[in-house]
C-alpha cells in the first residue's frame, strides 16, 4: 500500500473520529436532562454511561475479531446502521415522562456503546498495521480527533442546547455521525486485506499471562478516568460556572495537545516505562485539583485540565503496549479484548462517581474517588513493568506473542 493511499485512510479515520467525538461530552446534556425531567440526583441519568460500558465490553471481542477476519468496512457500516437506531430513540424520549423516556435512554446508550467498540476495533488496528514505523504518532493524530471534538462540539451543544431542546439536539448529533461512518465505511472499502496480511489472523487460542497482568491495570485507571470523562461538564459547572463552557472546550484544547506530544515521546521511548509514569501524573493532577476544589477555582480548573492532558497519553500506551508485548499477529482480537475491559470499567465506574457525588453533595468526592483508582494502578503497574522487562526481547518482536 502506497504511502499516499495510508494517509488517506489516516485523514479519513481522523474525520471518523472528529465527527463522533460529541459522545465524548455526553455530560454537558446531564443537567438540561436533569431539568427537562424533574430530577434532583444525577445517576439516574448519569446511569446510562454504565448501559453504555457494558454493551461495548461485550461488543469489543467480537468487533475485534471481525476486523482480523474482514477488515475495518463491515463494522462501520455497523456502526453507523446503529447511529440511526439511537438518535431516533433520543429523539422519541420527548413524548415521555421519565419513567418510561428512561427506557428509550439506556436502549439508546446500550447502541452507543456499541458504536464506540466498532469505530475504536475498526481505525485503531488500521492505523497499528499501516503505519509500523510510526504507530505512536498515528495513533496520536487518531486521538486528537476525540480531544478536538471537545473544542468544537461542546460550544455548539451549549449553543443548540439554549435554542433547542436536548432531544433534537442529541438527534442531531446521531444524524452527522450516521452520514460520516457511512462515508467512512464507503472510503475504507479499498483497504486490500491482503495488503494487511499480518493483521489478518485466527487470533490467539490463549491469552498470554503476562497480558492478564495488564488488563487489571488498564481496568483500574480506565475506571479512575471515566469517572472524570463522564462527569466532566458539571464538574467544571460547580468549580467555575461562567467558565465551564470555555473550560469543556479547553479540555478538548489539552487533550489534542496532550496526545501529539505523548505520540512523539512514544515514538523516542519505552513503553514499558512510561505506562507507570502516565498513570502517577494523571494521580497527581486528580489529588490537585481535588485539594484545590473549594479553595481556588483557577487552580483547581488547572488541574482539572492538566488531568484530561495526560489522560491523552493512556490509550496511546495501552494500544502501543499490545504490538510491544504480543507482536502485531492478532492485534485486532488482542485491542478488542482491552477495549473490553475498558468497557467493563465504564458500567462500574460512573455509577460510583455518581453516588459519591451524590452521597457528599460535591463533584470533589468524584474526583477523590478517581485518584485513588490512579492510584491504585499506579503501584500495580509497578510489578508488571518489571515482569515484563524479563521476558525475552525475541517474544516481543517476533509477532508471535508472549507465551502463556
Amino acid at each position: 500500500m502506497g504511502a499516499r493511499a495510508g494517509h488517506l485512510y489516516a485523514f479519513a479515520a481522523f474525520a471518523l473520529v472528529l465527527l463522533n467525538g460529541w459522545r465524548m461530552m455526553l455530560s454537558v446534556f446531564y443537567t438540561p436532562l436533569m431539568n427537562a425531567y424533574g430530577l434532583s440526583v444525577v445517576t439516574p441519568i448519569a446511569a446510562a454511561s454504565a448501559v453504555w460500558g457494558l454493551a461495548s465490553m461485550l461488543v469489543s471481542p467480537v468487533a475485534g475479531r471481525v476486523y482480523d477476519r474482514r477488515g475495518p468496512t463491515a463494522a462501520l457500516l455497523a456502526a453507523s446502521l446503529l447511529q440511526g437506531v439511537s438518535g431516533m430513540l433520543m429523539w422519541l424520549m420527548r413524548l415521555y415522562r421519565w419513567s418510561s423516556a428512561q427506557w428509550l435512554w439506556y436502549a439508546a446508550a446500550a447502541a452507543n456503546g456499541a458504536v464506540a467498540s466498532l469505530l475504536t476495533m475498526s481505525v485503531n488496528p488500521l492505523m497499528i498495521m499501516l503505519f509500523p514505523s510510526g504507530t505512536g504518532l498515528a495513533l496520536a493524530l487518531i486521538q486528537t480527533g476525540n480531544y478536538i471534538s471537545f473544542l468544537i462540539w461542546s460550544p455548539v451543544a451549549y449553543r443548540l442546547l439554549a435554542e433547542l431542546d436536548p432531544f433534537s439536539t442529541l438527534a442531531a448529533f446521531s444524524a452527522v455521525s450516521f452520514f460520516a461512518t457511512a462515508a467512512c465505511a464507503a472510503v475504507f472499502r479499498g483497504v486490500k486485506l491482503g495488503s494487511l496480511e499480518r493483521a489478518v489472523g485466527r487470533g490467539y487460542s490463549r491469552v498470554p499471562r503476562l497480558f492478564l497482568l495488564l488488563l487489571v491495570l488498564i481496568f483500574e485507571i480506565a475506571a479512575s478516568s471515566t469517572i472524570i470523562l463522564s462527569f466532566a461538564a458539571p464538574m467544571f459547572e460547580e468549580i467555575c460556572p461562567p467558565w465551564a463552557p470555555a473550560a469543556m472546550a479547553a479540555s478538548g484544547l489539552v487533550q489534542a495537545a496532550g496526545a501529539l506530544a505523548w505520540g512523539y515521546v512514544l515514538e523516542k521511548g519505552d513503553v514499558l516505562k512510561l505506562l507507570p509514569a502516565t498513570y502517577a501524573l494523571e494521580t497527581a493532577a486528580a489529588l490537585l485539583a481535588a485539594a484545590f476544589f473549594r479553595v481556588d477555582a483557577v487552580a483547581a480548573t488547572v488541574f482539572l485540565l492538566l488531568r484530561f492532558a495526560v489522560f491523552a497519553g493512556e490509550p496511546l500506551v495501552h494500544m502501543m503496549a499490545v504490538p510491544r508485548l504480543f507482536g502485531r499477529d492478532s492485534v485486532g482480537s488482542l485491542l478488542g479484548i482491552q477495549t473490553s475491559v475498558v468497557m467493563l470499567s465504564s458500567v462500574l465506574a460512573p455509577l460510583a462517581g455518581a453516588l459519591a457525588r451524590d452521597a457528599a453533595g460535591t463533584y470533589r468526592a468524584s474526583i477523590m474517588l478517581s485518584a485513588l483508582l490512579s492510584l491504585a494502578a499506579t503501584l500495580n503497574a509497578l510489578p508488571v513493568v518489571r515482569n515484563a522487562t524479563r521476558k525475552p526481547s525475541g517474544a516481543c518482536s517476533s509477532g508471535k506473542g508472549v507465551p502463556p
